[in-house]
């Protein structure tokens, strides 16, 4: 079995999305049979943002690209096919200024490709990638522990920033939550 680790939080040693990845990662690993892990780290190696100059070269032919851009090209192909051989993917997404990080989101990019992970069709677009467990590490605040600072939460948002926040997804069993949560305790 295939895992890929993917962390994105730009704190190395105080990350709390960090720490539960990797202890999430290695439970995983000790409870399944003869795993492979495969680790990215996006905020020591990140990915370059989409641009004009890459999406254009999606339709070029090979070799007509500068060096540069041939690279991109390479690394976000290595990145796909990173994310389709996995079987399980742990992804730390640490929250910043409401949102995640950057980095975070150049990888979700390379991995949106029509044809790979989705296709379009009459009633709009289809996923193409099944039977993968993916866990989602979201961190968010800074202090944890008995006297906890206030997190932040996308409602917390639209309270003090007074922006309207709508679509908020109720979880998968309808009440604002996962069913059957998988907790990984952090330090405090």
């Amino acid at each position: 079995m295939r895992l890929l680790h993917v962390d994105s939080s730009i704190t190395s040693g105080n990350s709390v999305s960090r720490q539960l990845t990797a202890r999430l990662t290695r439970r995983y690993a000790t409870e399944a049979f003869d795993v492979s892990v495969v680790y990215r780290d996006l905020a020591r190696s990140p990915l370059h943002h989409l641009s004009p100059a890459y999406l254009q070269a999606q339709f070029a032919e090979p070799g007509q690209h500068s060096a540069p851009l041939e690279e991109d090209l390479s690394v976000s192909s290595e990145v796909l096919e990173e994310f389709l051989a996995a079987d399980t993917v742990v992804v730390g997404a640490p929250m910043y200024n409401f949102t995640i990080p950057s980095q975070l989101k150049a990888w979700i990019d390379r991995l949106a490709v029509a044809g790979k992970t989705f296709r379009y069709t009459e009633t709009g677009s289809v996923g193409l990638v099944e039977g993968k467990k993916l866990f989602i590490v979201s961190t968010r605040g800074g202090f944890y522990g008995p006297e906890t600072a206030c997190l932040m939460t996308l409602w917390s948002v639209r309270v003090r920033m007074r922006c309207p926040v709508r679509g908020g997804h109720p979880g998968p069993d309808g009440r604002g939550r996962i069913a059957k949560p998988l907790v990984v305790k952090g330090p405090g």
